[in-house]
C-alpha cells in the first residue's frame, strides 16, 4: 500500500509540474486571440465559448412586476420559464436582462496529418 501510496505522490507531483507548465504555454496561445496557429507536428485552434447563465435576482424582479408568482420557489423555476416561454405565456423580452453571458477561450491540439 506504501508503495502506491509513494507513486500517487510522485505522479501527483509531475501532473502538477505538467499543468502548471501547459497552462503557462495555452494562455500564451491564447494571448493571440481566436485562430488556429500552426507547430511542426500540432496545429492549436483558438476559439470562444460563451455561456449563458439566468441572473437569478434580476429574473425574480421581473417575474414579481409581472405577477408571475408560479414561476417564483425561493429562485425562478428556469424550467417552468421555459415552458411559460415556448408557450407564449411570457415573452421572451421581458427576462432579456437577466441572462448572463461569459465567454471563455478553448484551445484544442490537433495532429497534422502527413507529418
Amino acid at each position: 500500500m506504501e508503495n502506491l501510496i509513494d507513486r500517487a505522490a510522485e505522479l501527483n507531483a509531475k501532473k502538477k509540474e505538467i499543468d502548471t507548465e501547459l497552462n503557462e504555454i495555452k494562455a500564451k496561445l491564447k494571448s493571440n486571440g481566436v485562430g488556429t496557429f500552426m507547430g511542426n507536428k500540432y496545429k492549436a485552434v483558438v476559439t470562444t465559448r460563451t455561456t449563458r447563465t439566468l441572473d437569478q435576482t434580476k429574473a425574480v424582479q421581473v417575474a414579481k412586476k409581472l405577477n408571475a408568482k408560479w414561476l417564483l420557489k425561493e429562485v425562478v423555476d428556469e424550467d417552468v420559464l421555459e415552458q411559460s416561454l415556448a408557450s407564449g405565456e411570457i415573452e421572451a423580452k421581458e427576462f432579456a436582462d437577466c441572462i448572463i453571458s461569459k465567454s471563455t477561450q478553448a484551445i484544442s491540439f490537433k495532429e497534422l496529418k502527413g507529418v
